[in-house]
């Protein structure tokens, strides 16, 4: 998937034109790490990303971590609608940490018999 462009005045005009599709409060990033990428960012934590692969939109989102470094929780679905992504990765987040703190109270409740103090 190609998910660069150009030129950083292409990427910004092309985040111009597709804000409308967020809600308030989400703002535009642009960087060039071997091409120019654009993302959507609504805090640090939590960004939507754009690939210019196809006519259409298609976007993806990650959070958990700041500016999209090594995710928390990344979402592998792809939709030209990106509140979609974002409720999807929130449901991979909640499940995901449902399932990390019922694995601690297992292991501590195990383990409390055979830790001394």
């Amino acid at each position: 998937m190609k998910t660069y462009f150009a030129t950083r005045a292409e990427a910004l005009k092309r985040g111009r034109e597709l804000r409308k599709l967020f809600p308030k409060g989400w703002k535009i990033r642009v960087w060039e790490n071997l091409g120019w990428h654009l993302a959507f960012t609504f805090t640090e934590y939590v960004s939507v990303y754009f690939s210019p692969e196809n006519k259409k939109p298609r976007f993806f989102c990650l959070m958990g971590t700041k500016y999209g470094g090594r995710p928390g929780w990344t979402s592998d679905y792809h939709s030209s609608n990106p509140m979609k992504c974002v409720k999807e990765c929130l449901r991979l987040a909640a499940k995901d940490i449902t399932e990390r703190v019922t694995m601690y109270h297992i292991c501590k409740n195990s383990l409390m018999g055979t830790i001394r103090r």
